[in-house]
C-alpha cells in the first residue's frame, strides 16, 4: 500500500450527467451512537443557548446593531476585537490540531451539514418513505397519489426545519424572544427568509454534494494530515482478494471481506470505503459501524477501522507527539496565555472624552479659566445599574462640574464634564490632564488638554 493515496476529486454521477441520489441504509453501532450523543449536545447548543439570559443578558449573542457581543456574562465591545482574533485562532488552530491527530472527525461529528442531514432528513426520509429499498423503489414509480402524499408531507418538514434553524441562527445575532413574537426588524425577516431557501435547497437536494465540491476544508484537510493521522481506512491486505459468501476449507487465499456492500449502502457520500482515501469520505464511521455488525457475526476483526498510514504498512506503535502536532499545541498555549493575560487587565469600563464642539476655553465673570468637555461612559460589567464618578487628575485646585451617572448594564451615556481653573494657577498654554472615571468595580483614566490663556493673567499667566 503506497505511503499516502493521493484524494480521488468527486466524480461526474452519471455519464448523462444526472444526480445520483444516495440512500443511505440505517445503521445501529458503538460510532452511531457516540454520534447520536454528539448531535444532540450540539443541537441544544445551538437552539437552547439563545434563550438563554444571564444578568439581564444573553447568555451568548453577537449584537451587530451596535457592534458588541454577550459572552457568558462579559460585554464586548469594538475596543475588545483582539479577543474575537484570538478566539478565532484558537478555533482554527484546534480544528488543525484535531485534523493531525484524528484527520476529518470535525466532519462526521461536528459538522452542521452532517448533524442535520444525520440527525434529522435521512432520518424523517426513513420515517416518511421506509427502508433504504423501499425509498429507491419509490422514486423509481409513476407518480400516484400514495407517492405524492409522502414527498409533500417530506419537503413541508424539510421547509419547517429550514425556517425553524434559520430563525435560530439569526437568533444568535438577535433578541430571540422578540425575533420569535414578530417584533424583529425588516432585515432580520429578510435575513430569514435567505437563509430558509439555502437551507432547504441543502435539505431538499443539494445535501452531500456541498462535502463534495463546496466545503474548502474537503480541499485543504490534506494538508493538516499526514501518514500518522488516524483516519477510517480499509484493511487490503486483510480483505483482498474479496469474494461473496462465507469462507469454507480450501478458500485460504481469499480474503476476509465477503463483499456484502453494506459499508456502501450506509455511506451518506455514496462512496466505497475498499477504493481508498477519497476527497468525499466525511469519516463518520458509519462503514466501521457495517463492517463490524457483519465480521462480528464471521468471528473476525472489523475490516473498516480507524487506522493511519504508517499503522498499515506495519508501524508497532502510533506517534501522537510530533513536529505539526507540537507546533499546533505550543500555538494553542500561546494563544490561551496571551487571551489570559488580556482578559485579566481587560477593564469593564469604556469612555471617550472630547472638547465640547467650536470651544477651546471660556473665562468666567470670576476671572476662573473654564473648558467644557463631553464624556462617554460605557458600562459593560453585567448586573444591577453602576453607579460612576468622573473626577479629574493633573491640575492642582481644579474644580470640577458634573451630573451623576447611573447605567444599566450594556448601556452608554453622553454627559457634560466642566473643569475650571483658578486665576493665577500656573499651567502652560496647553497642559495635559487625566479624566479618571471610577465605579465600584473598575476605574479607567482617560487622557485629555486643558487649554487656557497665559494673556489674560489667569490661569498660565
Amino acid at each position: 500500500m503506497s505511503s499516502k493515496s493521493t484524494p480521488k476529486e468527486p466524480e461526474v454521477e452519471l455519464a448523462d450527467g444526472k444526480r445520483r441520489w444516495v440512500y443511505p441504509q440505517r445503521i445501529k453501532g458503538k460510532f452511531d451512537t457516540i454520534r447520536r450523543w454528539t448531535f444532540l449536545v450540539l443541537q441544544a447548543w445551538m437552539f437552547v443557548t439563545p434563550w438563554i439570559y444571564w444578568k439581564g443578558l444573553p447568555l451568548i449573542q453577537v449584537d451587530l446593531a451596535e457592534r458588541r457581543m454577550f459572552v457568558f456574562g462579559g460585554i464586548y465591545t469594538a475596543q475588545d476585537t483582539v479577543f474575537l482574533f484570538l478566539a478565532i485562532l484558537a478555533s482554527a488552530f484546534t480544528l488543525f490540531l484535531i485534523t493531525a491527530l484524528w484527520g476529518r472527525v470535525w466532519c462526521g461529528y461536528a459538522c452542521p451539514q452532517t448533524v442535520f442531514l444525520d440527525g434529522w432528513i435521512h432520518r424523517i426520509e426513513g420515517w416518511i418513505e421506509g427502508s433504504r429499498g423501499k425509498r429507491m423503489a419509490l422514486d423509481k414509480k409513476p407518480w400516484t397519489g400514495e407517492k405524492i402524499r409522502k414527498k409533500v408531507l417530506k419537503h413541508a418538514i424539510f421547509f419547517v426545519l429550514a425556517l425553524f434553524v434559520s430563525m435560530t441562527t439569526v437568533a444568535w445575532f438577535a433578541d430571540t424572544k422578540t425575533l420569535f413574537t414578530g417584533g424583529g426588524s425588516l432585515a432580520q425577516y429578510i435575513t430569514v427568509a435567505f437563509f430558509t431557501v439555502l437551507w432547504y435547497a441543502d435539505f431538499a437536494w443539494f445535501r452531500e454534494q456541498f462535502c463534495n465540491y463546496l466545503c474548502p476544508y474537503a480541499r485543504f484537510q490534506g494538508a493538516m494530515s499526514g501518514p500518522n493521522s488516524y483516519t477510517v481506512t480499509y484493511d487490503v491486505m486483510r480483505g483482498e482478494p474479496r469474494k461473496k459468501g462465507r469462507r469454507k476449507p480450501g478458500m485460504e487465499n481469499v480474503g476476509a471481506c465477503i463483499d456484502c456492500n453494506k459499508c456502501v449502502a450506509v455511506c451518506p457520500q455514496g462512496i466505497d470505503i475498499r477504493d481508498g482515501f477519497q476527497l468525499e469520505c466525511i469519516a463518520c464511521t458509519r462503514c466501521v459501524d457495517a463492517c463490524v455488525s457483519v465480521m462480528d457475526k464471521l468471528k473476525q476483526p472489523t475490516l473498516v477501522r480507524y487506522s493511519t498510514v504508517n499503522l498499515d504498512q506495519g508501524a508497532k506503535e502510533h506517534k501522537w507527539v510530533r513536529f505539526r502536532t507540537v507546533l499546533y499545541s505550543a500555538l494553542l498555549l500561546g494563544i490561551g496565555i496571551t487571551f489570559s493575560v488580556l482578559a485579566a487587565n481587560r477593564h469593564d469600563i469604556q469612555g471617550t472624552v472630547s472638547r465640547t464642539p467650536g470651544t477651546l476655553f471660556t473665562v468666567d465673570d470670576d476671572g476662573w479659566i473654564r473648558n467644557t468637555y463631553l464624556v462617554r461612559v460605557v458600562n459593560n460589567h453585567p448586573g444591577d445599574p453602576t453607579e460612576f464618578e468622573l473626577t479629574v487628575e493633573g491640575l492642582p485646585g481644579a474644580e470640577v462640574i458634573a451630573p451623576p451617572v447611573k447605567l444599566p448594564a450594556a448601556e452608554a451615556m453622553t454627559v457634560p464634564l466642566v473643569v475650571r481653573v483658578a486665576p493665577g494657577t500656573k499651567l502652560e498654554r496647553t497642559a495635559p490632564m487625566q479624566v479618571k472615571i471610577t465605579a465600584p468595580h473598575d476605574a479607567i483614566t482617560l487622557n485629555a488638554t486643558f487649554k487656557s490663556n497665559t494673556a489674560t493673567g489667569g490661569a498660565g499667566g
